[in-house]
């Protein structure tokens, strides 16, 4: 059964609105490092996020096992590319 868009929808603005506030505000700071970690590092700290935001959804709604793992790779997946696009938007130059 497919999750209705009034779920998935809000939780996945929810995902790159938190990615890119863990970018802005400094809680995640991408770096660069010999091991290039930098994307992993990210992505595990999105899988936290992801862990804490559907533990409140599961509280509002009845979810299978299957909706949940669902719910927690687009979370993550939406929340990497949140923060990757704060920090491109950080990089760009003025547009004059």
């Amino acid at each position: 059964m497919m999750l209705p868009l009034s779920i998935w929808a809000p939780f996945g603005k929810e995902a790159w609105d938190t990615g890119r506030k863990a970018i802005e505000s400094g809680a995640f700071v991408f770096v660069h490092t010999p091991e290039d970690r930098a994307f992993i590092d990210l992505k595990l700290y999105g899988s936290k996020q992801a862990r804490r935001a559907l533990v409140r959804l599961c509280n509002a709604h009845p979810l299978t096992p299957a909706h949940q793992v669902q719910l927690t790779h687009m979370y993550i997946h939406a929340f990497v590319n949140g923060a990757l696009d704060q920090i491109l938007s950080a990089q760009q130059p003025p547009s004059w």
